[in-house]
């Protein structure tokens, strides 16, 4: 979920948000914001409820306050361009 803040309660406003596009309580013109909120909730179902970073497919990379991640701009051209 690229857009999303990771805080505490995020898979629950996730799971909300799933709920009302999927019972109607809100108006749904696209199922494509229903999908993404889904995917993670999806994952963390699958690994008991914690978001497994060792999963090569979610592209975790280790950064710091000091500086971007080798390849960043170049990575970052590229989801743009999607």
């Amino acid at each position: 979920m690229h857009h999303c803040t990771w805080r505490a309660g995020v898979l629950g406003d996730s799971r909300r948000r799933v709920e009302n596009f999927a019972f109607g309580a809100w108006d749904e013109h696209s199922p494509a914001v229903r999908d993404e909120a889904g995917r993670p909730l999806d994952h963390t179902d699958r690994h008991h409820g914690r978001i497994d970073v060792a999963d090569p497919r979610l592209g975790f990379l280790r950064v710091t306050l000091d500086g971007l991640p080798a390849g960043w701009a170049t990575e970052a051209r590229g989801i743009v361009t999607r």
